[in-house]
């Protein structure tokens, strides 16, 4: 990596929008699986999405996979994966918690990212909002939140 990387408010999601420290919901593969509805949102999804602090953009692709793990990237938090746990809220709502890591040009910890998304899934794709909690080393807190929207990457 170069030089000193934080994981800034525009990086969390920035990012889209959770545990602390390895704080993942247990519940998420169990609950993901209940009546098959995993299946309508399991995929990966391309999203244009903006922040509602500070009015930056950015794009990201979420993967929902089948038992409950997402997982995310996006263009303004580069070389930071976001991991954690889904579930379906109701017949087109899911929610997901997902936690990043950013480090310094040493390798050594810079910060935590937690992001909790709330959203929904129709024909068009995922549309969501997201509240995101950045602590960097010095126990300093960064709050963002925003929204993203986009549709399936389909396969050829």
């Amino acid at each position: 990596m170069r030089g000193d990387r934080r994981l800034g408010r525009r990086e969390v999601l920035v990012g889209v929008g959770a545990a602390g420290m390895g704080l993942l919901a247990a519940t998420a593969p169990t609950a993901a699986l209940a009546d098959g509805k995993s299946e309508k949102l399991a995929g990966t999804y391309l999203a244009n999405g903006g922040s509602d602090v500070d009015n930056h953009t950015f794009q990201l692709v979420a993967a929902f996979a089948t038992g409950g793990v997402f997982s995310l990237i996006a263009t303004d938090a580069p070389g930071v994966a976001f991991l954690g746990q889904w579930l379906h809220r109701g017949d087109h709502g899911f929610s997901a918690r997902f936690v990043g890591y950013s480090f310094d040009g040493s390798g050594n910890l810079a910060s935590t990212g937690r992001v909790d998304v709330f959203g929904t899934l129709d024909d068009a794709g995922i549309h969501a909002t997201y509240a995101a909690v950045i602590t960097d080393i010095h126990n300093v807190v960064t709050k963002d939140k925003g929204h993203f929207a986009g549709p399936r990457i389909s396969a050829p």
